[in-house]
């Protein structure tokens, strides 16, 4: 069972390195070569003459390129996913009016979904009245309100923290959000509890938060890497000269795939926060139990339990007195 255990851990951390970055490393590195491969003037013949002329002795080195590559860059996964969530903003040298401007256009979404989540429903006469005179047509209008208000107030949860909290973009509010929502609901600081949570998921569960986890990081790592080659390959045609203007579409479509996979990123991580929620809903009381603390009787005691337990995994607290108990070990076993 051991060693069935350690091959499982072994093969996941292989496969979400294959996933999140081999892929992306293989993708950048082909792509960069392909660029170079065009020749002065580019043109298709060109890369398909560099591709035949390739042999097993190139292909290993770029194998071996690749796979440094990806080494290398394997722990950079959280500065990325920092990188574009927004706390760039508060970097020393970053200009303070720009992240000024990006906090305000999400403060403005964010009042207009909470308008737009306080609107009135249409109430049973209405939709009485508009089924007696104008047919199937009306009546579904007369709901696209209410849906619409559904909708906002299903955003302003999974998207958005609170006005004080707000990043300058879209994947840092998201993941924000996932952050504040067990704090709000349980006292629970989830960046604090989650590394000790992780640890007592369910499989089921936690194989769910891995999937979408990657699905996150790897939709990080192609927005990136895709945003890389916008400026590389933008002054390689522009060098290139006259044959070189209809290549400039290249760099567009590359920055159009970047866009959608920074918007697919969000929404993996809209669906990660669910997750997140969904865990602490679940397993938050199998916490106490791995700690040997008792279990809160009701929904006050466990917030001031809640707290106790996050200053005391909390580093920068003080040291908290907690009172264990311990399970019943069983009757002594008789010497043999």
């Amino acid at each position: 069972m051991m060693w069935q255990g350690l091959a499982g851990v072994l093969t996941g951390g292989l496969s979400r390195f294959r996933v999140v970055g081999l892929l992306p490393a293989t993708f950048l590195v082909s792509a960069v070569l392909a660029v170079f491969a065009l020749g002065d003037p580019p043109r298709w013949g060109n890369l398909k003459d560099a591709a035949d002329d390739l042999s097993g002795t190139h292909l290993l080195l770029l194998a071996l390129g690749v796979a440094c590559l990806a080494l290398l860059t394997h722990s950079l996964q959280l500065p990325l996913v920092r990188l574009l969530e927004g706390y760039w903003a508060w970097w020393p040298h970053c200009p303070a009016r720009l992240a000024t401007l990006l906090v305000f256009r999400h403060r403005r979404r964010l009042e207009k979904l909470v308008e737009r989540s306080s609107g009135g429903v249409p109430d049973e006469s209405r939709l009485l009245a508009a089924r007696s005179r104008r047919g199937i047509w009306r009546e579904t209008r007369a709901l696209v309100p209410a849906w619409r208000q559904q909708l906002a107030t299903a955003r302003l949860m999974q998207e958005f923290p609170d006005r004080e909290n707000l990043l300058p973009t879209r994947l840092g509010n998201a993941l924000r959000a996932a952050e504040l929502a067990p704090y709000r609901r349980y006292r629970l600081d989830a960046v604090t509890v989650w590394p000790a949570l992780y640890g007592v998921l369910g499989p089921r569960v936690r194989e769910a938060v891995d999937d979408q986890r990657d699905q996150l990081d790897f939709a990080v790592r192609i927005s990136v890497a895709l945003g890389l080659l916008v400026p590389l390959t933008a002054v390689r045609f522009a060098l290139a000269g006259r044959e070189g203007l209809p290549w400039l579409a290249v760099p567009a479509v590359l920055w159009a795939g970047s866009f959608v996979a920074y918007r697919t990123a969000v929404s993996a991580a809209v669906a990660y926060g669910v997750l997140i929620r969904t865990a602490f809903d679940l397993h938050r009381f199998d916490l106490f139990q791995a700690f040997h603390l008792r279990l809160p009787d009701d929904s006050d005691s466990e917030l001031c339990a809640n707290q106790e337990l996050t200053a005391f995994l909390s580093a920068e607290q003080k040291p908290v007195r907690l009172n264990y108990v311990h399970p019943d070990p069983g009757p002594p076993r008789p010497p043999s």
